[in-house]
């Protein structure tokens, strides 16, 4: 699910998740380490211009109970019933 369909069904504003996603990414970091994500930053998460870093990955996911996921952020084509792209299909791939 993009994050921006997200927040829309669970009526969370960018702002408020922006510091939802601040709570996750700084859990067990010392004070002096901890940082707050600003809205901008979560504005360009839902216009997905680009993918996360790893760790604001995990917490993404962490902070969304898994419903944004890392292939949220890519344009992926919709596989058929084997799991094969529809223009890959016929195809087979080596091993």
């Amino acid at each position: 699910m993009r994050l921006q369909a997200y927040l829309d069904r669970n009526g969370i504003t960018q702002t408020a998740f922006a510091n939802i996603l601040s709570d996750v990414v700084n859990r067990g970091r010392a004070p002096a380490m901890q940082r707050r994500l600003a809205k901008q930053q979560v504005q360009r998460l839902c216009a997905a211009t680009r993918a996360p870093s790893e760790d604001l990955m995990a917490a993404l996911y962490i902070a969304t109970g898994g419903k944004v996921q890392p292939n949220d952020f890519y344009e992926l084509p919709d596989l058929d019933a084997r799991g094969a792209a529809p223009e890959c299909a016929h195809q087979e791939v080596a091993a």
